[in-house]
């Protein structure tokens, strides 16, 4: 398992990241892409949405 993300910056920081290799999975997609390829997206969105819900907690409670 990965390193538990922590400060607000880290968050911030893993956030950027995530959305960068989002955007690179979403960029190679061509007309070849296949569902199970969307399937992959819908999954690292769902993902990313859960790590936005725990974040904004956090926050929510440490400020």
């Amino acid at each position: 398992m990965g390193k538990s993300v922590e400060s607000k910056s880290e968050q911030i920081r893993y956030l950027q990241n995530r959305v960068k290799l989002f955007s690179n999975v979403v960029g190679t997609l061509d007309e070849s892409a296949t569902a199970s390829d969307l399937i992959n997206v819908i999954t690292m969105l769902d993902k990313l949405k859960i790590k936005l819900e725990r974040f904004k907690k956090d926050w929510e409670t440490n400020g």
